[in-house]
């Protein structure tokens, strides 16, 4: 089961994460930035359990974060 990683103090609000799986991801109406939906915050970083389905999705949003706030582990 993979798990995301979001280092949400490196976002810098491109939106490429919210376009690609809103579901997932929302745009922060206060600070321009992403907000990972159903996370948990530990520490310095918010983690997420992905569903089967949204492995594929994830992969492709990890790749194209201009800034590498996003890793799935």
């Amino acid at each position: 089961m993979k798990q995301i990683q979001y280092f949400r103090d490196k976002c810098i609000g491109c939106g490429a994460c919210v376009i690609k799986a809103p579901h997932i991801w929302e745009m922060n109406m206060i600070d321009g930035k992403a907000d990972l939906l159903d996370a948990e915050e530990k520490g310095n970083f918010h983690t997420r359990i992905l569903w089967d389905d949204e492995g594929k999705i994830m992969d492709e949003i990890v790749a194209v974060c201009p800034v590498k706030a996003i890793k799935t582990i």
